[in-house]
């Protein structure tokens, strides 16, 4: 349940105020760097703003990046929906359309273009040869686009190589070098950071190249869709033949959008311990799977990682441990199939803008196997059908669910005796006949939390086979 030290929401004053304090985020990232580990906090777990475990059907890399993702927004706006993966493996099953129509619509008249093995989009910056020159400028949005940094726009520009271009104003400076392929250029920040960037090169009718910079659209373009705002079908969840749009999905997705690509940090213990202090979580690449790291402990000497094999995985409901020297020594991991090899952060806020708050609910039970339960959303009285909201219609391996959705569409806060939000909980008995308990059904929106009169005295336990229903107010 949440307690007293909740955060609460920031009103717009406030979000516009850390936006801007962002905006210069290169300083508070140079004082951070500066930091020795032993001025640093002694144990960091971030996993606490961590409340949906999930089971991946592929795609690690995705539900690594929505672990941090989720973390970030809760931090800055609790009672934020969680994240879904699902609408874009729907998108990537589609790949046949790339050749047929070079991308897709969704419901709400966006066009999404697919590129080579997923959602990507072009967009043309600057001609190499004219920079430093007539396409300086061009190439001055090109950093600010990818970094985010906001003294780039009137940074001083200069070619040192022919493959290497430098940006530099006062005290601050970056290289920008293209790989010899001229497939993609790595920025190197004067503080240590770096960025990896997809790029084309196409040759104009002068002869001039022509950078054209490959970026993802799923979660730039078309944004992120939430948990509870997409048909819950029975089967694989990315092969639906429609494509699971819902309006709610289509409205949700525009609210969770990212600035720009996962920056590249180092890999070593002093590095994640400095971020991991300044609250970012950070995704780690090794051999053939990705996690999500959330904490450090320095006195024992290791850091704390979510998986995504739901919470049945480890010893620690989905959790586990590195150590310092396994990931400074670079030893082989038997989760991640090798050593941790790369690193990358959603840099806040710029990377990351603060969603708004939306009205939320969040409903936690205690089970032997989560699948059997079916959870149901709706305003009572509403000529609407009532929202499914889990289960997904598979096993996904996990015992218990804590999981943070919007409330339906049609609902006016707050919740009055005359406008009742209703819970709908069915125990089917698919996979095991334990029955559970309900923990937690709880409201939020605009810092004010309301709470299911019904587990006012504690959680309700429910049997295999019951259907429960649950009231706010």
């Amino acid at each position: 349940m949440p307690d007293d030290n909740h955060i609460s929401y920031l009103d717009n004053k406030e979000i516009s105020s850390l936006e801007k304090h962002w905006e210069n985020a290169e300083f508070a990232i140079a004082r951070l760097a500066d930091k020795e580990p032993e001025e640093l906090p002694e144990k960091i777990d971030l996993s606490k703003y961590l409340h949906y475990i999930r089971n991946q059907y592929g795609g690690c890399w995705g539900y690594a990046t929505l672990a941090v993702w989720d973390i970030m927004n809760e931090i800055v706006c609790p009672y934020s929906p969680n994240l879904s993966f699902r609408q874009w493996r729907t998108f990537h099953s589609k790949l046949d359309l790339s050749e047929q129509h070079q991308g897709v619509f969704s419901p709400d008249g966006r066009f999404h273009e697919f590129y080579k093995g997923g959602l990507e989009w072009n967009r043309k910056y600057f001609t190499w040869e004219n920079v430093p020159g007539g396409d300086s400028g061009l190439f001055r949005e090109f950093l600010k686009t990818i970094t985010g940094l906001a003294w780039v726009s009137d940074a001083k520009i200069k070619k040192t190589k022919p493959m290497i271009i430098t940006a530099t104003k006062d005290s601050k400076s970056l290289t920008l070098t293209l790989s010899k392929k001229k497939t993609k250029v790595t920025i190197a920040i004067n503080n240590g950071g770096s960025y990896v960037h997809n790029v084309h090169i196409s040759n104009r009718e002068d002869g001039k190249q022509v950078i054209s910079s490959t970026r993802p659209t799923f979660f730039q373009s078309f944004g992120c869709t939430t948990e509870g705002t997409e048909p819950t079908l029975h089967g694989y969840p990315c092969l639906w033949p429609q494509g699971g749009w819902s309006r709610e999905g289509i409205n949700e997705a525009h609210n969770y959008r990212l600035e720009a690509e996962p920056r590249k940090i180092k890999v070593n213990s002093n590095e994640f311990m400095r971020w991991l202090a300044d609250s970012h979580p950070i995704r780690i690449e090794g051999g053939v799977h990705i996690v999500a790291v959330v904490g450090y402990d320095r006195s024992a000497q290791t850091f704390k990682f979510v998986n995504s094999c739901g919470d049945k995985w480890g010893s620690a409901g989905g959790y586990g441990t590195f150590t310092f020297d396994q990931l400074n020594n670079k030893q082989h991991l038997w989760y991640l199939g090798g050593a941790i090899t790369k690193a990358y952060i959603l840099e806040k806020w710029r990377f990351v803008p603060p969603p708004k708050p939306v009205p939320a609910a969040r409903i936690a039970f205690k089970h032997t196997d989560r699948t059997n339960v079916q959870l149901w959303l709706s305003v009572e009285d509403s000529p609407h059908p009532r929202t499914k909201i889990w289960s997904h219609g598979w096993d996904d391996y996990s015992k218990n669910l804590s999981i943070t959705v919007r409330l339906p569409g049609e609902f006016i806060w707050p919740p009055t005796k005359n406008n009742r939000l209703i819970l709908d909980l069915h125990d089917s008995a698919l996979l095991s006949n334990s029955g559970g308990t309900l923990e937690e059904f709880t409201v939020a929106f605009g810092g004010h939390v309301i709470n299911c009169p019904d587990l006012a005295k504690g959680p309700v336990s429910f049997k295999a086979h019951d259907y429960r229903q649950f009231i706010i107010p």
